[in-house]
């Protein structure tokens, strides 16, 4: 990365594309938010260490990163508002804090220029966001276990897999009907023949 300095569509370029390639993953001063498993969590730090990294890389050679700083405030406000449901989610909140906003820290203290981007983060004062869309367990006060699997899960309810030769399954009933439905054309064509 160049000092250039970005325009307004660069930067919002820069922080809206995949990802294919993630440098500073090793970095053990940034490994806290691997505690966790919630897979959120953990892609969105991720994504945040490559973007704070490769910035800042480009903010020490540049004097003036005012709008990257801002615009990358506005891609992790995003992520906030989407994984706390604007702040109602009282425990996706505190490990919002916990993993997120500590490891800004982190890479703000870790920093070339050292914080040389200021945390504004978003403010739920007239939250409107619906009741109805935030799930009952999700105003748990204590972590989960997020299973890898859905077999714990009341509402999931696995295909069954059933034997070619069952007369149930639904490519067998269609067959059944159309047989069925061919005999009766070629015995009513028959007697309308006589």
């Amino acid at each position: 990365m160049t000092g250039k300095k970005l325009t307004e569509l660069q930067n919002y370029e820069f922080f809206h594309k995949e990802r294919s390639q993630f440098h500073y993953s090793d970095n053990s001063a940034y490994t806290d938010v691997l505690k966790t498993n919630d897979p959120v969590l953990r892609s969105l730090s991720l994504y945040l260490i490559q973007y704070y990294n490769d910035v800042s890389t480009r903010c020490s050679l540049n004097d003036d990163c005012t709008l990257t700083c801002e615009i990358m405030n506005k891609w992790l406000n995003e992520k906030e508002a989407i994984y706390t449901s604007n702040g109602k989610r009282a425990l996706n909140s505190k490990l919002w804090n916990t993993y997120i906003e500590e490891l800004w820290n982190i890479l703000g203290k870790s920093s070339a220029k050292q914080n040389w981007c200021k945390r504004d983060r978003p403010k739920y004062g007239n939250n409107e966001y619906p009741d109805d869309w935030i799930h009952e367990n999700c105003n748990n006060t204590k972590s989960i276990d997020v299973s890898l699997n859905c077999a714990n899960n009341p509402y999931y309810k696995s295909q069954e897999v059933r034997p070619l030769g069952d007369s149930s399954s639904s490519g067998s009933a269609i067959t059944e009907f159309y047989g069925y439905l061919l005999f009766v054309i070629l015995l009513s064509s028959i007697l309308l023949y006589k």
